[in-house]
């Protein structure tokens, strides 16, 4: 595996160009739906796309495997809401309880070993809720036929993008960016992809059942407003009135059976 922080400390870093991916600032020209944030930029580096998405108007956080990395990335001014850490997006202690309403893939699906993309397809999902945005310029053909392609960056087809991610994911979109570090033109792809509902995918639940379970529900305080409060109930030993949620009535002492609002 790479040593990325020894990469960052010996300058050996041919992918930082000093500045934000060509393709992400034409994207941030379409007006795409990034949700309210936070947005999670993983292998973000020297943080410069974490900077232009900042610009959105949303908290942005910029995550990355290298401590040396992230130092530098804190040096630059802010231009909005966004932080830096140090952690392994891989990990799930990392990821859990942690949700972002998009995630800006750039140089870290194309890094990682090839073993390590099914955890990446799993890390992706695992961030996302339900409609949450993946959005990411990847490298489809990083070295020409005469070079060594050991990597990284790792290669990959719009194919195996969409193996690895329509089990989670439906691509909106995906088109080869006008726009790209010299070197680099005609070899990228931005993909699309909005994390699916699979609860109706892999149900006959329809938005009206919903709608009508949810009424139904609501109705069981005998009052549809939203709301579902306990009626008081009544001690069965003295017939004093007992508030609902009690476990005991105050007048003389008995136990109180506890009934929920919500039990049928």
């Amino acid at each position: 595996m790479t040593d990325w922080d020894q990469r960052y400390l010996t300058g050996d870093t041919p992918w930082e160009k000093g500045q934000p991916s060509p393709a992400l600032l034409d994207l941030l020209d379409k007006r795409l739906d990034w949700g309210p944030g936070p947005l999670l930029v993983p292998g973000c580096g020297l943080g410069h796309d974490v900077r232009a998405l900042g610009m959105l108007g949303i908290p942005v956080v910029g995550l990355d495997i290298s401590p040396s990395a992230v130092a530098l990335a804190r040096e630059f001014p802010p231009t909005g809401d966004q932080t830096y850490e140090v952690g392994d997006f891989l990990d799930p202690a990392w990821r859990a309880g942690r949700e972002f309403s998009a995630i800006w893939e750039h140089t870290c699906f194309c890094a990682i070993d090839l073993s390590q993309r099914a955890s990446y397809a799993q890390a992706v999902a695992g961030c996302l809720p339900q409609g949450g945005l993946l959005a990411g310029v990847f490298y489809l053909t990083p070295y020409d036929p005469d070079e060594d392609d050991t990597g990284p960056p790792f290669g990959v087809t719009i194919a195996e993008l969409d193996e690895w991610f329509t089990p989670a994911f439906e691509r909106l979109d995906g088109w080869v960016p006008q726009a790209a570090f010299p070197g680099r033109e005609g070899r990228e792809w931005i993909g699309l992809y909005r994390r699916r509902d699979l609860l109706k995918e892999h149900t006959a639940i329809r938005d009206e059942d919903l709608r009508r379970k949810i009424r139904e529900i609501d109705k069981r305080d005998g009052v549809e407003d939203g709301r579902l409060l306990a009626a008081p109930l009544t001690c069965p030993k003295c017939h004093a009135t007992v508030t609902a949620g009690a476990l005991a009535c105050l007048t003389c002492g008995a136990t109180i059976a506890p009934k929920y609002p919500y039990a049928p």
